[in-house]
């Protein structure tokens, strides 16, 4: 009878722990990615009364007789199926569509695994979970990246230093030009507005600032020929004007194209005695075919003066035999003889010829050189050149000793306007190097040491070799000396010219490596047209180098690949980091640590770590979080039956102790 009251208590405690499941399920019915649990139960211990006996062909066989001891815990099982998803508004909650779990870590490196993806972003730029652990994963740009197993940072570029700056387009003669106006000082100060006015009768150049609007008027009737002869004149009306836009203050016009224009061949054709008479006829105003002429210089004891004949294409030049004759004389010769024809005008360079020069039988003749043009005039654009200053400045400011590289279009080409040189520093060469690439021009020159010399004929040389058989890309570079004054033993000097190389005195290019211009020009009329068509204009954008964090970015958003993207004003979408997942060949065996996390258990295996939408593994919903999956109605359906077997339980206790009392009882 006492086995009854025993079965009676198992009976209650397994109903109780029964009960305590799905209490704990019902408790977390709304708890993000909860996975609810099951529980069986199973007999346990049994004493036998009688053995079972075997059968044989006189007597039958008898089974057992066996008597349980009530029931015990089977086993908790978690019910690891998908649960629905609840959208929500945050960009960093995430659930997985799929199998798989996040990890995250603790500060002293434990990793745990979970299905709750509420996540968000640290001070730090950690990406972490509601107990301030951190996601694993990868940072930065996951590209190529196998998955990893690293705390997830998100790093945000720091901005650079930008100048204010606007762009607009402008018409000339039915031609749209693209154009950039922008400060030349770094930061804000030049957020301004800009407008440009023709001055009155009478006024001389001048602006007028009013808070961050700049008026500047200056003569718009002027003829500037390039764009930094218009720069000019505006930096003069601002200069005498009341202006305080910050110091350094100053404004740089940039043209994506300027117009060509049509611009003669100057062929030179040179005639010398190799002592006394050296004389270069220049031909070329006005488009001459230079190719197509000839010069020749001629003495006559019958001439009285300088005279000069065309015949065809064919100039002749006579000088008085024992006259002095001036390089004057003989320009104003030819331009008779020219009779008003532009193209037969020529300038003569070169030394007056004295009278022991002009001798009986002098007749020179020049042709003009194969490098004179051959198809009558040259399309380039006007002043299609711009310099490169290298070298060091001081830290006060004062300026060392500087080479100037100047880089001139040889000819006009598919682009003469829009070429930019970009001259860069290396290190590791030892040799220049040259290449285009669209319209950019870039060198590479060699860091010079105490010593070296960088030769103009090997920069040339590359040069030439860069611009191949593309003749509109030949470029021509000399080079100067800013400071003719230059002492080498200067400490203070960096670089100076010596004949036809750059000589490197102490250490050179150190500071800024790159050094970047470009080659533009302009015609007659288009920068009046220009500065008459200008409006007013609103430079923006004008900004100081800053750190940047995750809080500088407009959006964040991630992708059902797990990659965490973010969109920043200034570097646009960047690709900042990855969620990895981790998936078990047996997730049912997980241990439950509490706080929505499982560790792994000898029954789960060890985690395989995976990227999300990989073989096997789910993928990731942002904006969105996985529900609980406990089922209400079930569980208070089981709750009901719980009950029942509970109260059954205890009525075999309250029976048995009735039997108790009454088998006491017999004693009276």
């Amino acid at each position: 009878m006492m086995k009854s009251l025993y079965s009676g208590v198992a009976g209650l405690k397994v109903h109780n722990q029964r009960m305590d499941v799905i209490g704990n399920n019902i408790s977390n019915v709304n708890t993000t990615a909860f996975k609810a649990s099951t529980i069986t139960f199973k007999d346990i211990f049994y004493q036998n009364k009688s053995e079972a006996t075997t059968g044989n062909i006189v007597k039958g066989g008898r089974n057992a007789n066996q008597i349980g001891y009530g029931a015990n815990l089977g086993a908790v099982e978690q019910v690891m199926t998908q649960s629905g998803l609840v959208y929500s508004d945050i960009p960093t909650d995430c659930a997985i569509q799929g199998d798989g779990f996040f990890r995250v870590m603790d500060k002293v490196g434990n990793i745990y695994y979970t299905r709750n993806g509420s996540f968000h972003i640290d001070n730090y730029g950690n990406l972490c979970d509601p107990n301030g652990n951190i996601v694993l994963g990868v940072s930065g740009d996951p590209t190529g990246v196998d998955a990893s197993s690293n705390r997830i940072n998100l790093f945000v570029p720091p901005v650079d230093d930008k100048a204010a700056s606007v762009s607009k387009t402008f018409k000339f003669d039915g031609e749209a030009y693209n154009y950039t106006i922008s400060n030349r000082l770094i930061g804000p100060e030049g957020n301004i507005a800009l407008t440009i006015l023709d001055l009155n009768d009478g006024e001389t150049p001048f602006a007028v600032q009013n808070g961050d609007s700049l008026t500047v008027h200056m003569d718009l009737s002027a003829d500037y020929k390039n764009v930094n002869e218009f720069q000019q004149a505006l930096d003069d009306a601002i200069a005498k004007g009341d202006v305080d836009l910050g110091a350094g203050f100053g404004l740089n016009f940039d043209f994506e194209t300027l117009p060509w224009e049509t611009v003669p061949v100057k062929a030179e054709y040179t005639i010398t005695d190799g002592a006394n008479i050296n004389l270069i006829f220049v031909a070329g105003v006005d488009g001459v075919i230079g190719n197509d002429y000839t010069v020749s210089l001629k003495a006559d004891g019958g001439a009285t003066e300088v005279m000069a004949e065309w015949n065809g294409n064919d100039l002749t030049v006579t000088i008085p035999q024992g006259a002095a004759v001036t390089t004057a004389q003989i320009e104003n010769a030819i331009e008779k003889a020219a009779g008003g024809d532009a193209t037969k005008r020529m300038n003569v360079i070169g030394n007056n010829i004295d009278a022991a020069s002009a001798v009986a039988g002098l007749d020179e003749k020049a042709n003009a050189p194969d490098t004179a043009g051959v198809d009558g005039v040259l399309q380039l654009p006007k002043h299609a050149a711009n310099t490169i200053e290298l070298g060091q400045k001081s830290v006060d400011g004062a300026q060392r000793a500087t080479t100037i590289l100047t880089f001139t279009a040889e000819q006009g080409g598919d682009k003469p306007n829009g070429y930019e040189i970009n001259v860069k520093v290396n290190g590791k060469i030892t040799d220049p190097v040259a290449k285009w690439s669209d319209g950019v021009l870039t060198i590479s020159l060699p860091e010079l040491a105490d010593g070296d010399t960088l030769d103009l004929d090997d920069l040339q040389k590359i040069l030439n070799e860069a611009a191949g058989n593309n003749q509109s890309k030949r470029v021509k570079v000399t080079i100067q000396n800013l400071n003719p004054n230059y002492d080498p033993d200067d400490a203070n000097s960096q670089l100076y010219v010596e004949g036809d190389e750059i000589v490197a005195s102490d250490t050179s290019f150190i500071g800024d490596k790159n050094y970047r211009t470009a080659l533009t020009g302009g015609v007659n009329g288009f920068f009046k047209d220009f500065a008459d068509a200008m409006d007013t204009v609103k430079l923006a954008d004008g900004r100081y180098a800053a750190e940047q964090t995750t809080k500088n970015l407009k959006q964040i958003y991630i992708d059902d690949d797990g990659v965490i993207y973010g969109v920043h004003a200034v570097h646009g979408t960047i690709a900042m980091g990855r969620i990895d997942l981790a998936i078990f060949e047996n997730p049912m065996g997980l241990d439950q640590v509490g706080t929505s996390y499982w560790q792994p258990s000898l029954s789960s295996g060890d985690p395989e770590v995976k990227t999300p939408n990989d073989l096997g593994v789910g993928s990731i919903v942002s904006n969105a979080l996985e529900m609980s999956n406990a089922d209400l109605s079930q569980e208070i359906s089981d709750m009901i039956i719980t009950q029942r077997g509970f109260q059954a339980n205890s009525r075999v206790i309250t029976v048995t102790d009735t039997m108790l009392e009454e088998l006491v009882n017999l004693k009276r």
